[in-house]
This record gives C-alpha cells, structure tokens and sequence, in this order.
C-alpha cells in the first residue's frame, strides 16, 4: 500500500476503506520506523481528504478502521501492565522456590552432619566433603564446654535464620498464602492476556491485510515463556527435595502450580468464531466483545 499513498492522496474521490487503512499504516510505519510515513505535503493532503470524508457515506467505513487503531492503542497499554504484573508474580514464586530450596538443602546439612568437629577428628576424615564443611574445627585444647555452648548458640541462631528463609516455615501463615495465590494469579492474567492480544492482533493484520500491522503490535512472549519453564524446572528440584514430607508436598500443590503454557493457548474454534464476528464488532465500534469469544 506504501507504493500507492501517492496515487491514494491525489484522487478525486477516495473510500473511507483507503484512507482509513492508510491512517492505519502511519501508525505502523512510526513504530516500526521511528519516522513519519508521509511528508508534510502528504499530511495536508490526508488532512483534506479527511474533511472531505466527513460529510460522506464513506466516513462510517473509516471509522471502522479508527477503531482498530484506537483498541490496539488503548490494549496495548493493558497488556503492559499485565506483563508488569506477570512479571512480578513470577519474581514471587520464583525466589520464594529458589531460596526454598537453598534452605532445605543447608538444614539437611545441619540435621545430617556433625556441626563441631575437633581438628583431630577433621584431619582424620570425619568430616571431608567439601561441601558439607562443619560449622567449626575446634583445637584439642579449646573442645571445652564454654566453646561447645558458644558454638551450639550461634548454630541455633544460623538454623533459624535458615528455616526462616524457607515457605515451608509460614505454611500457617494467613498472609504467606495470600502473598503466593496473588502471584499466581498474576501469572495466570498474564498469560491469557497475552495470548488473547496477540491473537486478535493476528485477526486484525489478516483483516487489514497488512501483514506490517502484526510486527509492529504483536507482543514478544518468548522471555516470559522461558522464564515460566525456568520456574517449573525448578518446582520440580524442590518437591524431589522434599518429597520425604507429605505436609511440604501438599503445600506445594496447592500453592504452586505447574504453568502448562499450552493451556493458555486459544482454541482455534474461538479463533475462528472471532474471525467471523471481527467485522461486525469493529462496525459497531465494540472490538472489545471480540474478547469474550475469545476467553
């Protein structure tokens, strides 16, 4: 279309179809392009054609394709801010699994291995996994009570500050599970909100025709898909690490669902159905009802 602006701007008589699409492509042209799409002679010349458009029968069928541009406008500003919050769901459940998992693997250390070690019994290969090193070597000569209590103290101290670090040590916190359903359903309105932008995205460039329409508007799920796979990969490492503990299994299932992002993806039926009915929906200025087809 970019080939016939010209052609378009200097008829006599233009469709609200023509002009309509070509406001459409200006947009486009700006995001993609970072530039304006007509000169400023061409500008004067759409600005006229406008006018002219307003006292004729065409100017309903423009107006159709002003209400894709104002919907995509307008959307495209709800789904930033669905990403948003997608976004911070995920950084809630992730960090709360992850550390989860830190804790669980450090207080099996502390709950498995000898935690004060005389240098004896360290030389003597007691204690030789480097990664379970014990929480203090103590000389033969300082293995006295006063040390052991001192010792034993700051291992309750470090204990609880790791359980702290763990979910599983506010499983009967009221504000721990609201925290975590939040998140959740962050996640969840992220994800549908995306697939339904996007699709209806893809039904607008097809009915534009105007392939252009879908680079410049479609939303880049790639990140976020991959960092929901992030999420349940490690969902699985942390229920293998307690799978002993039928409380912290439970509490995982309910408060930490495995995202299957194929279940978030639209029923081609519904696309379908939308398809058909995008038409009408946009003649009468309601593209928003396209969306409950869609969910």
């Amino acid at each position: 279309m970019e080939h016939n602006i010209k052609h378009i701007l200097n008829k006599k008589e233009v469709s609200g179809e023509e002009i309509g699409k070509l406001c459409v492509l200006k947009r486009i042209h700006r995001i993609l392009h970072k530039e304006s799409l007509l000169s400023h002679e061409e500008e004067e010349l759409l600005r006229q054609k406008l006018d002219e458009l307003k006292t004729s029968p065409e100017w309903k069928k423009y107006e159709i394709y002003q209400a894709v541009s104002s919907w995509i406008s307008h959307y495209s500003q709800v789904v930033q801010v669905a990403d948003q919050q997608a976004t911070s769901g995920y950084t809630r459940l992730y960090f709360r699994i992850t550390y989860s998992m830190q804790a669980e693997d450090v207080l099996f250390q502390f709950d498995n291995f000898p935690q004060i070690l005389t240098q004896k019994q360290h030389q003597e290969g007691l204690y030789v996994d480097s990664k379970d090193r014990p929480m203090a070597i103590l000389s033969e000569e300082s293995f006295d009570n006063q040390s052991t209590d001192q010792i034993l103290k700051m291992h309750e101290v470090a204990y609880k500050g790791v359980q702290e670090m763990s979910v599983f040590s506010r499983m009967n916190n009221p504000n721990e599970i609201k925290f975590l359903s939040a998140g959740v359903k962050f996640v969840e309105h992220g994800l549908k909100t995306m697939e339904e932008f996007n699709t209806i995205v893809y039904l607008l460039a097809d009915f534009l025709d105007m392939p252009s329409f879908s680079q410049a508007h479609r939303m880049n799920t790639d990140d976020f898909y991959e960092m929901i796979l992030k999420l349940n990969k490690e969902l699985i490492l942390l229920t293998s690490q307690v799978e002993k503990s039928q409380k912290k299994l439970q509490f995982i299932k309910d408060n930490f669902p495995f995202f299957i992002l194929e279940n978030y993806k639209i029923p081609p039926k519904k696309i379908k159905l939308a398809k058909e009915k995008l038409y009408s929906y946009l003649e009468s200025d309601n593209p928003y009802d396209i969306l409950d087809i869609l969910r």
